[in-house]
């Protein structure tokens, strides 16, 4: 996903000094893609929200999703890496961005989908164990 310079610090919350320091320290990797900037996601993202949903647990989760927040921010995307990172809404973070952004991060956008998924599966199996 590639996103401008504006783009990433708006969704982020981040100031330009920030994101620069985030290019300097590797957490962010510059892309020239065009009509989209040079901010490129963070290479670490998918294993950073792994770590972060993995941490949450299942309720909590839950109670993110139920908010809206559906988005998994990486501890080392914020530039705290000690950090689990947090769960944010895309939507409060979509009208500032491009259409094309938008259009990427709804796509990616698949938390709930997911969850929804597994609790499918998990009803499944429950009830043929019950069935039994």
């Amino acid at each position: 996903m590639s996103l401008s310079s504006a783009e990433v610090c708006r969704a982020t919350g981040a100031t330009a000094p920030v994101l620069n320091q985030w290019v300097a320290e590797g957490a962010v990797r510059p892309a020239l893609v065009p009509g989209l900037g040079r901010a490129g996601a963070p290479a670490g993202w998918v294993a950073g929200s792994v770590r972060l949903l993995a941490g949450l647990g299942i309720d909590r989760l839950r109670e993110h999703l139920a908010a809206g927040q559906t988005l998994p921010v990486p501890g080392l995307v914020l530039g705290a890496g000690y950090l689990p990172g947090l769960m944010i809404d895309p939507r409060k973070a979509l009208a500032p961005m491009s259409p094309g952004a938008r259009a990427l991060l709804r796509r990616v956008d698949r938390l709930p989908a997911v969850v929804k998924a597994v609790d499918g599966k998990i009803e499944r199996l429950l009830r043929r164990a019950g069935g039994r």
